[in-house]
């Protein structure tokens, strides 16, 4: 029988981290997140309006800074979510939970996003308080 070359190196995790970092870019990762996070549509994290215009909702579902024409506020889709001060990428935040969901272990989830096994401990706490806050 032949052997078996390509690519499939499942024993490390080569594949499955191939995989991800294919699917969580980070630009559909931004917007797959956002969209969770604000499932009523884009809105201005100072007065609560919704944003409007098609540039600046296409640089807040980027998840860039963007500006509010009610309030005339540049802020961040960030700014006050779980994601709120931290320095993650949407795509890191999208693999722990996916990783959460697949009940992998820490140490995986380390590896996974390249993030130190104390900053994915914290993740980890941080998000099982979120859901047990209801959010």
């Amino acid at each position: 029988m032949p052997e078996m070359t390509g690519g499939f190196d499942i024993e490390s995790g080569g594949y499955a981290l191939r995989w991800l970092h294919e699917v969580c870019d980070a630009k559909s990762s931004a917007a797959r997140v956002l969209r969770q996070l604000y499932p009523g549509g884009a809105v201005c994290a100072s007065c609560g309006q919704p944003i409007q215009g098609r540039r600046p909702l296409e640089t807040f579902w980027r998840g860039d800074r963007t500006w509010c024409k009610s309030c005339e506020t540049k802020f961040s889709p960030r700014a006050g979510t779980i994601l709120a001060d931290s320095h993650i990428t949407f795509a890191q935040f999208e693999i722990i939970l996916l990783c959460i969901g697949l009940g992998c272990d820490q140490r995986t989830v380390a590896i996974m996003t390249g993030l130190h096994c104390d900053t994915v401990k914290a993740w980890f706490s941080k998000i099982k308080f979120w859901e047990s806050a209801g959010a």
